[in-house]
């Protein structure tokens, strides 16, 4: 397969097409004067260096694909179908494509075939405009998770008994292929089955299962077994998605559940996008490693792209960034599994803990009249230790008392005997006590002469670092920096819903669309856009 060549795909035909549209063609003369860039082009080339055959139909230049997309998601339209149909009634696009028009196919081939590597490196790129105008703010690194949505139903899912008829169907030859006549051959079938099995009440319940949903029982899904079984190992769920088998089921910012992946996005100061990346992980919990993998591998890429590309030769500031930043992620990060990882990689890391983050919250709430989340679960007439306020290396009562901490002895507990731990690791019992004096009008509803916390000095010297209005402040400045950023990629609904139908495809779709919020940024930083 070779290329189409398109005599009228160039900078400036389209510069001049688009220059009629005036300021609503802002955004894709941004992203047109970008993909053809010398070292976009460089990057570019590698994609399209899979049609060097002269067999085949012609394809279209990588280049334009990706535009088209990277315009797309600024519209944010739902999936690729959606895209296609876009390429043919959008004037701007019909400008920038030629008059091309792209079918869903081929873009969903674009996903699928291109290198990922690649389309990181050209994500990369942005990064490179932003650091040669010395626009990259390295002191700070902002972590913050959001679920990116399948686009297929919650319904469309498949269980371990469905798998197991599916089998027994491609055993049987009995699968369909979504036709009616092909149906009811499956239904006639089925039932003779039913009769046949009538005494086999394992195998009654199957054969009854799919006469109630016989659509699932085709050639097309029986191929995607691999895919199920391959996801549903090692979860907890014995379902998974059948558009999306990687996906899992996670509650959403809505507060409901959907299958959905967790998009880790790693920002900058200056509301700059500095990575991104999706995990099947149904919270934040266990991600850090996983995330600090991913910045590592984009300092490389800048640190290469900057060497090769670059006048500016802050190589020292680039390659040393992780050693250097402050790593600010909110409580959801907060648990023994990220602490360990930080210390780990030797990294400075800001990690809200939990009991502070309540404390802010019912802050903010008592401003807004509302009732404060610190009720005590267990006994409400009761004081909980969740509702005094936290002072370094200890409690302050509603009586304003300051408890005293008078142990820290290492306990016995599953955790602490993993081997090879280090001895900060290991759980401890820090014991507070109270020099409750009589008056106090509050002794009938506390009853926290003595409290005892069962945690890690890593935890514990994280709520310490809080209780600092200066590690405050710093944390504070996620606010500004990364809620906006995640609320661009979302839609006016809130939402934000991946075009593609699998986790390698959509992290592509990641890149195409952060590359694509970095160049508007970029432009609207130098002040070049209208």
């Amino acid at each position: 397969m070779a290329l189409k060549v398109l005599v009228l795909f160039t900078l400036k035909t389209i510069m001049n097409g688009l220059s009629e549209f005036g300021k609503e063609s802002y955004k894709l003369r941004t992203i047109t004067k970008f993909i053809f860039k010398p070292y976009v082009q460089d990057l570019i080339n590698d994609l399209n260096k899979q049609f060097d055959s002269e067999e085949g139909n012609r394809a279209y230049p990588r280049e334009m694909l990706l535009g088209i997309l990277m315009y797309c998601s600024t519209l944010h339209i739902p999936n690729l179908t959606a895209v296609a149909r876009e390429c043919k009634v959008n004037k701007m696009l019909q400008v920038f494509t030629c008059g091309e028009t792209p079918s869903a196919s081929t873009f969903k081939r674009f996903f699928n075939e291109n290198n990922r590597l690649t389309l990181k490196k050209i994500f990369c790129c942005t990064l490179l405009e932003f650091n040669e105008e010395s626009f990259l703010d390295f002191s700070r690194i902002f972590i913050d998770g959001t679920d990116a949505l399948v686009n297929g139903s919650i319904h469309y899912k498949i269980t371990w008994n469905e798998i197991t008829m599916l089998q027994y169907a491609k055993q049987w030859k009995i699968l369909h292929n979504n036709r009616k006549q092909s149906m009811e051959r499956f239904m006639n079938e089925l039932k003779k089955k039913e009769k046949f099995y009538k005494d086999d009440s394992e195998m009654l319940e199957l054969i009854q299962m799919a006469l109630k949903r016989p659509e699932i029982y085709n050639k097309r899904i029986y191929k995607k077994i691999p895919l199920f079984t391959e996801a549903l190992n090692g979860r907890k769920q014995n379902y998974v998605s059948i558009m999306f088998p990687e996906s899992i089921m996670m509650r959403t910012k809505k507060g409901k559940f959907d299958f959905a992946l967790n998009l880790q996005q790693i920002m900058l100061k200056n509301k700059i996008i500095f990575s991104g990346l999706l995990l099947d992980k149904p919270n934040d919990s266990k991600v850090l490693e996983e995330v600090l993998i991913d910045i590592k591998e984009t300092t490389e890429i800048l640190l290469e792209l900057q060497k090769k590309y670059g006048l500016r030769r802050n190589y020292t500031e680039i390659s040393t960034l992780m050693e250097r930043t402050t790593f600010i992620l909110d409580s959801g990060y907060f648990s023994d599994h990220n602490l360990e990882i930080a210390d780990k990689y030797a990294i400075n890391a800001l990690i809200m803990p939990k009991v502070i983050a309540r404390q802010r919250n019912n802050k903010i709430r008592a401003e807004n009249n509302l009732e404060k989340k610190n009720k005590n679960s267990k006994n409400d007439d009761k004081i909980s230790k969740k509702q005094m306020d936290r002072v370094y290396g200890a409690y302050i009562c509603p009586f304003n008392q300051k408890s005293k901490l008078i142990s820290k002895n290492i306990i016995d507990n599953d955790r602490n005997k993993r081997e090879g731990i280090p001895e900060h690791w290991k759980d401890r019992k820090y014991k507070h006590e109270f020099n409750c004096p009589i008056d106090c009008p509050f002794r009938k509803i506390c009853d926290h002469q003595i409290i005892n916390d069962d945690i890690s000095p890593l935890k514990y010297e994280m709520t310490n670092k809080f209780t600092n209005q200066r590690y405050m402040n710093m944390y504070n400045e996620r606010f500004s920096e990364s809620e906006s950023i995640n609320g661009y990629i979302k839609n006016t609904t809130g939402i934000f819903k991946l075009l593609t139908s699998n986790k390698e495809s959509a992290q592509k779709e990641t890149y195409i669309i952060n590359m694509t919020y970095n160049l508007i940024r970029f432009s609207n930083i130098k002040g070049t856009a209208y």
